[in-house]
């Protein structure tokens, strides 16, 4: 949630699309950290900007598409990315346990 707040703030300056794309930088540099932590404080540190990157993205990407489309697709297209943000954690977690 604590990226939720500062990818907001970053929003309303730089745009919607520069922070989405700020997000998606910082969940990337989380991955990255996180594949190769040698030390638990680097996997929590990897852990902690992925949570702060993902969860910025979610609510960027929910404003952003609300904002793009009609009034009549809205609902469709809010429900449409909360599934695909679902279906994601679930290949995510099958990929986990498969492997």
């Amino acid at each position: 949630m604590i990226g939720c707040f500062f990818i907001a703030l970053l929003a309303d300056n730089i745009g919607r699309r520069a922070a989405l794309v700020l997000g998606c930088w910082l969940t990337v540099l989380g991955c990255i950290v996180l594949i190769f932590a040698q030390a638990l404080w680097m996997a929590s540190l990897g852990l902690i900007l992925c949570g702060m990157g993902s969860d910025s993205v979610y609510g960027t990407l929910l404003s952003l598409a609300s904002e793009c489309v009609n009034d009549n697709f809205r609902q469709k297209i809010s429900a449409i990315v909360q599934a695909f943000f679902i279906v994601g954690a679930l290949f995510v977690t099958l990929f986990y346990y498969l492997f």
